[in-house]
């Protein structure tokens, strides 16, 4: 005797009312032909690869069975007559291997829930951690140490200047001394960009 796992798809048109008789009706055909250890798996409702007679989605119920193999071809022809099953598939299975299969995918799912697990705390650490520092403006002698390779025209030149200014007049007050110290470092800046023109 081996053991054979038959795989019915009932069309997903059906009321989950009428289900019942007919997969009560497949499971009365292997009992009928003789078989034994009859156990029996609803697969749920899933969407076909390729429709079968206008049908797209369907019910797969799994069942599984000892029988002598001279068995499998009435079994067959029985299944064949039902107008109601859009598909029965009988195949042998080696239960060692779907015990393997099992675990294998219960490792998986649990390697997936862990994975899951940890991308959910690094979110939450990123989250909580603060937003960086805000950069304090720069001053003119870190805009004139980083000089640009491409030469600004006058026009850039004026405006850098007056945006290292408006800068400095918003942080703080500004004293004489400062003032006279940004002029001479404009004027610097400026002889330089039209020397370069």
């Amino acid at each position: 005797m081996k053991n054979y796992e038959l795989l019915c798809v009932l069309p997903g048109t059906l009321a989950e009312a009428d289900l019942p008789s007919l997969v009560d009706g497949v499971e009365k055909v292997l009992q009928e032909a003789g078989v034994e250890n009859i156990q029996k798996e609803d697969r749920g409702k899933a969407r076909l690869a390729y429709p079968i007679k206008h049908i797209r989605y369907g019910y797969f119920y799994r069942f599984d069975f000892v029988a002598e193999p001279d068995q499998i071809s009435g079994i067959q022809e029985k299944l064949r007559l039902d107008r109601q099953l859009l598909r029965a598939i009988i195949s042998i299975f080696n239960p060692e291997k779907r015990a393997k299969m099992q675990k294998a995918i219960e490792r998986a799912q649990v390697q997936q829930v862990k994975q899951k697990k940890e991308a959910s705390e690094k979110a939450t650490v990123k989250n909580l951690q603060k937003p960086e520092a805000v950069s304090e403006p720069k001053k003119v002698e870190e805009v004139k140490e980083s000089k640009e390779e491409v030469k600004p025209t006058e026009e850039v030149a004026e405006t850098k200047a007056e945006e290292v200014v408006k800068e400095e007049k918003t942080t703080e007050q500004p004293k004489a001394s400062t003032i006279e110290q940004l002029d001479k470092q404009l004027d610097e800046i400026l002889d330089k960009t039209l020397e370069n023109v």
